[in-house]
């Protein structure tokens, strides 16, 4: 292969897999994703170049791409752990391989869009990467462009089967394209061979330039336009190459596990402005609850709201449980910065009046206010909330957990569900410290509990080496290190198996105050409770 050719092969192979890796767009929100794609497509075809520069062996050359690979994740997600930055170290793999873990978890736990977490983003990295690797080995290395179709089909498949509505028709375009052109440049290779074999016939070779450059796009362009157009004709078929709106009157929505998202914001090492809170009284702002207690940990259910739910038309009046309960005004002014690219909408507990821009519904078993059609990026918005703060009192007339001074009723039932395969241990411990403290009623074990989880043999720990999952909660309770997500699930799976209904509530903490009164939270307010 001359260097011209290779040069062009190489472009046309980047190109493939560019344009097929839009297809993540309906697996990650936001654009952060796309970053990844671009210094993973390079890392596969630069490492490439320069394994046929120095003429590595075709076996050797996707060895060479996997370690440069491996440099730059080290370099982007475990600088910290690695020597001078970018050398791989035993440290910064075992961190390497606990983010891949997480990002794993994001993915397969969560319904698109997943956020872009540095686990996601990582997962994004290193399957892209891959891909590029495979796609210039076969393409320019082995040169069988149209093999390299095997490997592109995982950026479509994947996305594919996550997302029900379809990768998107431009997604499918573009990576359509990709792939022919990777066929149209294999079919002007032949061609132009073709053509010099005709010896001492100038016209032939002329001849094959002219199909080269025309024969193989035409027959690309009927391929693409069957491969899109033949689905849609077969009655009863449900291909849906792109995604549109249901123009119904109800939105919903289902996304990431919020605390994927916090757990990424505390890991990020880089501090990001997120929201500017002015305010007399600061609490913690509320993103959502997490009520779905399975085999992955806590999950948020399915948010769904109907046109009379929109904020724009009022909210209902708090539900406190009891009309004993006293309540906290509080009245804030939140400017969101590009840093936040949220669909849940940051606001104190109970809110009462909304004022934003966009079309914001609150989904009422969980009280979370959010948006399946905007975002929170830049934007302004006013709430007022009436928080709950009750006395002791009145928390401990709430009674026991066998005879609740209010019956839960059927609403509850989520509150409660604790899964099979939950370790022992939670329970055993959660009586155990009840005992200790001789707490009866529910107000009394949840102090009981929290007592023992904010003492002294409990330490803050961001990298505790908890895996995902349900033993997540055992390794938490023997090695007794974690951050607040470990923190707050315990909790809740501990109240739950006692009979007291619990859930995980993610948002931010007060933030930081300002000269000017104002209060800044950053990303290292992510929190859990």
């Amino acid at each position: 292969m001359t260097d011209a050719r290779e040069i062009r092969a190489t472009l046309v192979a980047s190109a493939a897999v560019l344009l097929t890796g839009t297809a993540l767009h309906s697996v990650f929100g936001g654009w952060r994703w796309w970053g990844p794609v671009l210094v993973a497509t390079a890392v596969g075809m630069l490492s490439g170049t320069v394994s046929r520069r120095v003429r590595l062996p075709l076996a050797l050359q996707p060895l060479l791409g996997a370690a440069v690979l491996l440099v730059v994740c080290t370099a982007r997600f475990a600088s910290t752990e690695a020597f001078a930055g970018v050398v791989p170290t035993r440290a910064s793999w075992a961190q390497l391989r606990q983010l891949y873990s997480y990002g794993l978890h994001d993915v397969t736990a969560s319904t698109p869009p997943v956020h872009a977490t540095q686990g996601a983003m990582l997962l994004a990295t290193l399957g892209v990467g891959l891909v590029a690797i495979a796609v210039d080995l076969v393409a320019v290395s082995a040169d069988r462009p149209s093999l390299a179709g095997i490997p592109l089909l995982a950026l479509i498949v994947i996305p594919a089967s996550a997302e029900s509505d379809g990768i998107g028709i431009w997604s499918f375009l573009l990576a359509g394209l990709g792939y022919l052109a990777l066929l149209a440049s294999e079919m002007h290779a032949r061609q132009l061979r073709w053509g010099r074999s005709l010896r001492g016939d100038p016209s032939g070779a002329r001849l094959a330039e002219v199909a080269a450059g025309s024969t193989g796009w035409r027959i690309s362009v009927v391929a693409l336009g069957v491969a899109l157009l033949v689905p849609l004709a077969i009655p009863g078929a449900d291909h849906r190459p792109f995604r549109g709106g249901s123009g119904s009157g109800s939105s919903s929505t289902t996304v990431v596990n919020p605390l994927v998202q916090m757990s990424a914001d505390l890991h990020d090492q880089r501090r990001t402005d997120l929201l500017t809170v002015h305010t007399d009284t600061p609490t913690y702002l509320r993103l959502t609850a997490l009520e779905q207690f399975g085999a992955n940990g806590f999950t948020l259910r399915q948010l769904t709201a109907g046109n009379d739910a929109k904020v724009s038309h009022g909210l209902p009046a708090p539900q406190t449980g009891s009309e004993r309960i006293a309540t906290m005004a509080v009245r804030e002014r939140v400017n969101a910065t590009g840093g936040l690219d949220e669909r849940f909408l940051p606001v104190p507990q109970s809110p009462t009046e909304v004022n934003v821009d966009g079309d914001w519904r609150l989904a009422q078993p969980t009280g979370t206010i959010f948006s399946s059609r905007t975002t929170t990026r830049d934007k302004i918005w006013t709430v007022s909330a009436a928080v709950p703060a009750p006395s002791v009192a009145v928390l401990r007339a709430a009674g026991t957990p066998d005879a609740p001074s209010t019956p839960y009723g059927q609403d509850l039932d989520i509150d409660l569900t604790v899964p099979d395969g939950l370790p022992s241990v939670v329970e055993q411990t959660a009586h155990e410290w009840a005992a200790q403290a001789g707490a009866t009623t529910s107000y009394d074990i949840a102090a009981a509990i929290q007592a023992q989880l904010t003492g002294p043999t409990f330490s803050y720990d961001l990298n505790p080496g908890i895996g995902p999952g349900l033993d997540g909660f055992r390794q938490f309770l023997q090695i007794r290190r974690g951050f607040c997500e470990q923190y707050a699930s315990t909790m809740v799976a501990m109240l739950r198996t006692m009979g007291i209904p619990a859930r995980v509530a993610v948002g931010f903490t007060t933030g930081t105050q300002q000269t000017d009164g104002s209060y800044l939270v950053t990303n290292q307010n992510a929190h859990a409770w």
